[in-house]
């Protein structure tokens, strides 16, 4: 089974998320959550930092990344484990400045299904609508936490909203 690992980053207020833009020339123009897929004997949470250091220069040292969730596609025999952390102030010049052009701070509210320039928007809003951060705990909670942040389980609903089917 092929295994991958994404890391969401949060700066430090954990109302914006840093997306990348992606390695691979189909999709250069766009940007989506740091992604890799996991090497030989590499666990995910060793991958999840080998990827982030390849796209921010950030290390273990600048940042603690907690285990989120997992996806199994399991027709296609694939796992995808879901990482997340935030940065402090000081650090998010650091990260702004590893590569030009190729980072950028989102809007974690912002419905990224509506512009062009991110890949899989569905997804994106998906993951950023099944987790919040706890300011009282200092971890990230599911969904239903309270974030202490106003309207937030109004915009839940809006991620969340599943059409009937056809």
């Amino acid at each position: 089974m092929l295994s991958f690992s994404l890391v969401l980053i949060y700066n430090k207020e954990t109302k914006k998320i840093l997306l990348s833009k992606s390695d691979y020339q189909a999709y250069d123009r766009v940007f989506d959550f740091i992604c890799g897929q996991r090497l030989d004997g590499e666990t995910g949470l060793e991958c999840a930092y080998r990827e982030l250091q390849k796209a921010t220069g950030l290390t273990e040292d600048d940042i603690t990344l907690q285990h989120i969730f997992d996806f199994t596609y399991v027709l296609d025999r694939r796992r995808l484990q879901v990482f997340a952390g935030s940065i402090n102030q000081s650090l998010g010049l650091k990260v702004l400045s590893k590569r030009d052009n190729s980072l950028l701070w989102a809007d974690v509210g912002r419905d990224l299904c509506d512009d062009y320039e991110f890949f899989n928007g569905e997804c994106l809003n998906h993951i950023l609508s099944s987790i919040c951060f706890n300011p009282k705990t200092g971890l990230f909670e599911g969904s239903d936490c309270d974030s202490g942040v106003p309207g937030r389980q109004n915009a839940l609903l809006y991620y969340n909203y599943i059409p009937d089917a056809l």
